[in-house]
C-alpha cells in the first residue's frame, strides 16, 4: 500500500506520494523503517509521547490527534484526525471494502488461536490464506492485522474478540464475515456483563450480518437456541460423534470421515482438550473445499501453540505450559486433561488466580480449587482470590499452598516437584506465569 491510498482512507486527498508503506504500528518499539505510526491513548501510556521514536526509526508517516499539534518534532509527517483509534478503525475497514476478499472470523472464550492455527496449518497449502499473528483480536488489533494483511489473499482468517459489551458490533462494522467459527463460549469477563448468556448473545453479533454465509458451532455451546436465532446465515451445529466427522474417544484418538468409513486418520498428536478446536477447524476446511485426503495429510503436523498447553520436559519433569490464560472453564478442563504421569509420578499444579470475574470470582476460584484436590496431588496457587478462597473453603487443606509472591509460589513449586511429576502451569496474563520455564 502506499501513502496516497491509505490517506484516502482517511480522506485525506491532498497527499499524493507513492512511497510504499512497510507496515502499520501502535508500538514504537515495533516500528520499522517507512512505517505509519498511529499514536494511541492508552489507559496507561499515550503513543504521542513516543511519536520522535517513531520518526527515528524511519517512520513515513504520523497519525496523531488534533489537540496535540503543539510541541510536535519538526520535519515529520503527519495526518492530523480527531482521534486516532477511530481513524484506525477507519482506515483498516476502507482497506478491506478494498480488497474484497473472504474473511473467516474465529470468536468465543477459549480455544480461539488454537483453532485460528489449526485451520490455517491445514488449509495453508491449498488456500492462499492470511492469519492474524498470535491472538490479535481487539478493538486496536483486530484493525491493525487489517490493515497490515498482505494484499492478493483468498481467505484472511481472524480472531475476533470481545472483553465488554458493543464490541463484537464496532468488529463486525468494519469487517463482517463470510464464515464463523464459534468456539465454547465460558465465565469470561463477566465483570462487564450481567450473566454468560449476555456474553453469547454479544459474540453471536459476529454472525448478524447478511455477509455472513455460514456459521460452526459445538452442540454444548452455551444458549444454543438463541444463538441459532441470530441472524440469517446457515448455522451448523457440530458433535464429536457427527453425521460427517467424528472423533472417537479412545486413549490415541482417532478422526472418521463418515462418508466412507474406510478414511480415518490418528490424532494422538492433538491433546484431548484440544479435539473440538480440531473438529472445528476440519469441518470448516471441508466446508472451503478440501478433501479429506487433504486434511488428515495436515493432521499429524498440527500441534498447541506456545503457552496453549504445550507439553515441556525438564529433568524428568512434564510440565504443562498453560499459561496464555485462564478463565474457569479452560482451567477446569486443563485440570482434567493433565497427562498421566510415569511409574509413580504424581500430578501438581501451579496455578495463578482469574481475573474479571465480577461478584462470581469466589464461586469460580473455590470450584476450581474442588477439583484440584480430586484431580491433583499438590495444587499451589498465585494470588489474592486463589487465597481467599482457600482460606474460607479449605483451611485444614494441606495439599493447598497458596502465595501472593511469584517468587514465594515458584520456589514452592521447585522444592516439591519431582521426576516423573506431571506439572500444570496456568493463570491469568497478569502473572506472566511463562516466566517458570526461564527459571
Amino acid at each position: 500500500m502506499d501513502l496516497k491510498l491509505f490517506a484516502s482512507f482517511l480522506n485525506f486527498h491532498d497527499l499524493t506520494s507513492s512511497e510504499k508503506i512497510s507496515g502499520f504500528f501502535i508500538d514504537s518499539r515495533q516500528l520499522i523503517k517507512d512505517g505509519v505510526f498511529f499514536a494511541l491513548k492508552g489507559e496507561q501510556v499515550d503513543g504521542h509521547d513516543f511519536i520522535s521514536i517513531a520518526f527515528e526509526k524511519g517512520a513515513l508517516l504520523c497519525v496523531v490527534e488534533e489537540d496535540r499539534r503543539k510541541n510536535l518534532p519538526k520535519g515529520g509527517r503527519y495526518l492530523f484526525v480527531k482521534d486516532t483509534l477511530k481513524a484506525l478503525q477507519q482506515a483498516a475497514g476502507m482497506r478491506f471494502d478494498k480488497e474484497n476478499v473472504a474473511l473467516l472470523g474465529v470468536t468465543g472464550s477459549i480455544g480461539k488461536t488454537t483453532t485460528k492455527n489449526f485451520l490455517y496449518d491445514i488449509l495453508k497449502d491449498q488456500i492462499k490464506t492470511y492469519v492474524s499473528p498470535r491472538s490479535y483480536n481487539s478493538q486496536i488489533t483486530f484493525p491493525l492485522n487489517i490493515l497490515n494483511a498482505p494484499p492478493n489473499q483468498d481467505l484472511w482468517i481472524l480472531e475476533m474478540g470481545l472483553s465488554q459489551k458493543h464490541e463484537m458490533e464496532k468488529l463486525v462494522s468494519i469487517a463482517a464475515p463470510n464464515f464463523v467459527l464459534l468456539t465454547p463460549i465460558v465465565a469470561s469477563h463477566l465483570a462487564f456483563f450481567n450473566d454468560l448468556k449476555e456474553i453469547a448473545l454479544e459474540k453471536a453479533k459476529i454472525f448478524s450480518k447478511g455477509r455472513t454465509q455460514w456459521a460452526l458451532m459445538m452442540e454444548d455451546s452455551f444458549a444454543l437456541s438463541s444463538l441459532l436465532k441470530i441472524g440469517t446465515c446457515e448455522k451448523e451445529v457440530i458433535s464429536m460423534l457427527g453425521p460427517l466427522f467424528s472423533i472417537l474417544d479412545e486413549e490415541e484418538g482417532k478422526l472418521v470421515f463418515k462418508k466412507n468409513l474406510k478414511q480415518s486418520c490418528s490424532i494422538g498428536n492433538i491433546q484431548k482438550q484440544h479435539r473440538e478446536n480440531l473438529l472445528l477447524s476440519v469441518h470448516a476446511a471441508y466446508r472451503l473445499g478440501l478433501s479429506f485426503e487433504q486434511i488428515s495429510q495436515k493432521i499429524p503436523s498440527l500441534g498447541a501453540s506456545q503457552g496453549r498447553f504445550s507439553l515441556l520436559r525438564h529433568e524428568g519433569v512434564q510440565y504443562i505450559d498453560d499459561t496464555y490464560n485462564a478463565a474457569p472453564f479452560a482451567v477446569l478442563k486443563a485440570i482434567e486433561n493433565i497427562p498421566k504421569p510415569k511409574g509413580k509420578g504424581r500430578k501438581l499444579a501451579l496455578l495463578g488466580d482469574m481475573m474479571e470475574l465480577g461478584s462470581n470470582s469466589d464461586h469460580e476460584h473455590e470450584e476450581v480449587l474442588q477439583l484440584a484436590l480430586k484431580e491433583l496431588d499438590l495444587v499451589i496457587t498465585l494470588g489474592k482470590s486463589f487465597k481467599k478462597a482457600a482460606s474460607q473453603h479449605f483451611p485444614k487443606e494441606e495439599n493447598i499452598k497458596s502465595y501472593e509472591s511469584f517468587d514465594e509460589a515458584l520456589t514452592s513449586l521447585q522444592s516439591k516437584v519431582k521426576p516423573g511429576d506431571s506439572v500444570l502451569v496456568k493463570g491469568a496474563r497478569v502473572f506472566k506465569l511463562e516466566r517458570v520455564f526461564k527459571q
